[in-house]
């Protein structure tokens, strides 16, 4: 699908981010000449998970990685949505970066970057995911085969079928089963094995398939399905959706099999396989709507939608378990309904209403719109099938979603109808009737900025909604230059917005301002005893306590100590950073006070001020002490400790230790099990001058 281009240019931008302090990189080159992820992708990867159920593929994670790559850096921060729709360069070749990105050092990059080339239909990346089913790490192996079957070109069945099999993993040699099942070149895949053995239940399994297609009995198969695990019901379940004939002369034991299966994403293949057997299917159907397992009721409905015309026996059924006692059933037999035709008027909002509820769900119904026009609307969302005017229905608080997925539909629309969209998205960002979910408030501010409109009003909410967490533990990052002059905004919107986490970093924003916030006082004062939010009220508190008036080196101080309601720590750490630039002696004893504290703003904080007043005299031994808190047990002080390294000036250390720590640095970047360490070990490399993997 081919979506207009943003509608911002770059005087637009400038204004937009003059009254929006957003910290927001913009590639070189003019506009025309830029894009965006969104066009990149779309949203529909946003909801997909791997064919286990276990694993978001793009989440802001990977996202944060793929535009590093693109060259836009990003913030930990940052939400989706921005992330989603800001400009990137647009001369990038996207199956090439994404290739990049499967001999990334990381192991999830590499398998979630694998499943999304599949998503993506990114055949130049093939080459690359063959070379990955021999990758080190079992889940990339396992994503590899995935995005092979995924792009289901025939080139790949020899890496799938000839192995390695007997895999440490067993999923994984699942996993080549089920890619093959998916390209369904049974022919092909008989010769690539032929005269070939191989231990392991996989590869028996891969035979035993070859043997059912090639007898067109899948007794055997049955067997395996009722006696084996998730991983095997899920492969034969695959196999058989490509053997519809096969599935019905066994439409009873399918429907045998489902009453045993407990795990949702585990029904779905063998669900289809049975709806796709047509008409042979209803009996076996008929007693499975009346099982006392909800699960089973619901595989039932997701086997009807698949049926076809023959799912019209079943109308009956399915229109009595739209009042179903589970809500996940009613939304599968609303599903199905529309698909089929019965009842779309009432049953197609029914499911659409709740499609964000479940992004397992999201994903199916958007897969499912590429083939059943019933399911359209979940491909227009998610951007698979050209949008239409129906998209307003989706964005409306009566259907089409919740939160994110109608976020989604309103950034199509962002593009496809920006005079309109403008002042729409930015009441709703602003969501002064306090009725919009905090989800699609993010979208609409992202929205808003791709019809290239300029806030009417309080343009520091936007950067708050689109640049901020809004958590109880997330200290607003970045400058606040651009905020200044801004803090009546900021207090009318702590004391207003209804939602907390959009109050909370209204009033984070504005103790980073300083002495401005004091006229604001008594506001904040009425919020620290009034707010519904127990987290906002005790910002609020820790404001008034550190003070904002006293610019002296004792206040500093004061507001570093902890004392009765002496500040969180946050707060704290701000004051620390003031000491030292008042008082840089002082400011670097209780830098050192509390470099090795559990105290994350404060470890962190002191860490980067004593680690930059570091003489050659005094450098060694708190190199060597940082070096042995990169090994500690507490993840805070392995952060602090790269922190404290990255602040050092390279100049006072010999070339043997500055390799050493550098060394080290790299180590905690690409090993650390806690990504926030990993994060901050290649941001002190980076102010090393030694950028992660560097020599």
């Amino acid at each position: 699908m081919t979506l207009p281009a943003p509608h911002y240019t770059k005087i637009g931008l400038a204004q937009y981010l003059e009254t929006v302090p957003l910290p927001l990189p913009v590639p070189p080159g003019a506009p025309s000449t830029w894009t965006t992820a969104l066009h990149l992708f779309g949203t529909f990867p946003l909801v997909a998970k791997d064919d286990r159920g276990y694993t978001d593929i793009l989440d802001k994670d990977l996202l944060r990685e793929i535009l590093s790559a693109f060259g836009r850096p990003t913030r930990k921060e940052e939400q989706m949505a921005l992330m989603f729709t800001t400009p990137i360069p647009g001369d990038v070749d996207v199956a090439e970066v994404l290739g990049g990105l499967l001999s990334h050092s990381t192991y999830w990059v590499r398998q979630r970057t694998a499943i999304l080339i599949g998503l993506m239909g990114l055949t130049g990346a093939q080459k690359q995911l063959i070379a990955n089913l021999s990758d080190s790490d079992n889940d990339a192996r396992r994503g590899a085969a995935e995005g092979l079957g995924r792009l289901g070109d025939a080139g790949a069945i020899e890496a799938l079928a000839r192995g390695p099999w007997e895999d440490s993993d067993t999923s994984v040699d699942y996993a080549r089963c089920i890619a093959l099942s998916r390209i369904n070149d049974w022919d092909r895949t008989a010769a690539a094995v032929a005269g070939m053995s191989a231990d392991g239940d996989g590869f028996e399994l891969l035979t035993a398939m070859i043997e059912a297609h090639k007898s067109g009995d899948g007794s055997e198969l049955i067997e395996r399905m009722e006696s084996g695990d998730d991983d095997v019901k899920r492969a034969v379940g695959r196999f058989l959706m490509g053997h519809p004939a096969m599935s019905a002369k066994h439409a009873g034991s399918l429907g045998e099999v489902m009453s045993s299966i407990d795990d949702t994403d585990a029904m779905i293949p063998v669900a289809y396989a049975l709806g796709f057997a047509g008409e042979d299917a209803v009996g076996a159907l008929e007693e499975l709507f009346d099982s006392g397992d909800w699960r089973v009721r619901q595989g039932a409905c997701m086997a009807a939608s698949r049926m076809g015309a023959a799912g019209m026996a079943l109308k009956d059924k399915l229109v009595a378990t739209l009042s179903d006692d589970d809500g996940d059933v009613q939304r599968d037999a609303a599903l199905a309904c529309t698909i089929l035709g019965i009842q779309p008027e009432t049953t197609g909002p029914k499911w659409q209403n709740d499609m964000s509820t479940s992004y397992q769900f999201a994903f199916r119904a958007a897969e499912l719109s590429k083939t059943e026009p019933g399911a359209a609307l979940a491909g227009q969302v998610m951007g698979l099938v050209p949008p239409t005017r129906d998209l307003f229905a989706a964005l409306g608080s009566g259907s089409g979603g919740n939160a994110d997925t109608r976020g989604y539909a309103a950034a199509y629309l962002a593009l496809l109808e920006p005079e309109l969209m403008s002042s729409v998205l930015d009441a709703m960002a602003r969501d002064d009737s306090r009725d919009v979910p905090m989800g699609l408030r993010r979208w609409a501010a992202a929205g808003f900025l791709l019809t290239g409109g300029v806030p009417s009003r309080l343009g520091a909410m936007h950067r708050i909604l689109l640049a901020h967490e809004g958590e109880v533990s997330s200290q607003p990052k970045g400058s606040v230059e651009n905020l200044r002059g801004r803090a009546g905004e900021l207090a009318s919107i702590a004391a207003k917005d209804g939602d907390w986490p959009v109050r909370i970093d209204a009033l984070r924003l504005l103790q980073l301002l300083g002495n401005e916030a004091a006229p604001f006082k008594d506001l904040i004062h009425h919020i620290s005893i009034h707010d519904s939010d127990s987290d906002c009220r005790n910002q609020a508190r820790d404001m008034i306590d550190v003070g904002w008036t006293s610019e002296s080196v004792a206040d500093f101080l004061a507001g570093v100590i902890a004392g009765p309601r002496g500040g969180g720590d946050s707060a704290k750490a701000a004051s620390l950073k003031r000491l030292a630039g008042a008082d840089p002696a002082l400011g670097a004893l209780m830098a050192r006070r509390f470099a090795s504290g559990d105290d994350r703003d404060l470890a962190r904080a002191g860490s980067t001020i004593l680690g930059g007043v570091l003489t050659a005299a005094n450098a060694v031994p708190e190199i060597e002490a940082a070096l042995g808190r990169l090994e500690a047990d507490g993840w805070v002080l392995r952060e602090a400790a790269c922190d404290l390294l990255g602040a050092i000036d390279p100049s006072i250390v010999d070339e043997g230790l500055f390799e050493e720590f550098c060394e080290a640095l790299n180590t905690r970047a690409e090993e650390d099990d806690d990504s926030d360490v990993q994060n901050a070990a290649k941001a002190a490399l980076a102010r090393l001058g030694r950028p992660f993997g560097g020599e």
